[in-house]
């Protein structure tokens, strides 16, 4: 399925912001892929990388973990060929 990623992204991250991980994960399919310096800062992972739905659950929960007040203020938003940068 492809979404136009502004309208997408704004409810991907309404939903981080609300901390329901079954909300959040509703926004990946299960072979989704994902790379971030943040990965490497916050998670630990070498490479930066995430691969698979369960292995965003384990990241989101640790992240809520050790920020229980995280939130998300999105900036702009990229679309590649086969991804969707944030800022």
């Amino acid at each position: 399925m492809q979404l136009e990623p502004r309208t997408s992204v704004a409810e991907w991250n309404a939903a981080r912001n609300t901390h329901d991980m079954d909300r959040i994960l509703a926004h990946y399919a299960d072979d989704v892929e994902i790379s971030s310096p943040m990965i490497k800062l916050a998670a630990g992972i070498d490479n930066g990388a995430l691969k698979g739905k369960e292995a965003v659950a384990s990241y989101w929960k640790k992240a809520l973990e050790r920020i229980p007040d995280l939130r998300f203020e999105l900036i702009d938003v990229t679309a590649g060929v086969d991804s969707v940068a944030l800022y």
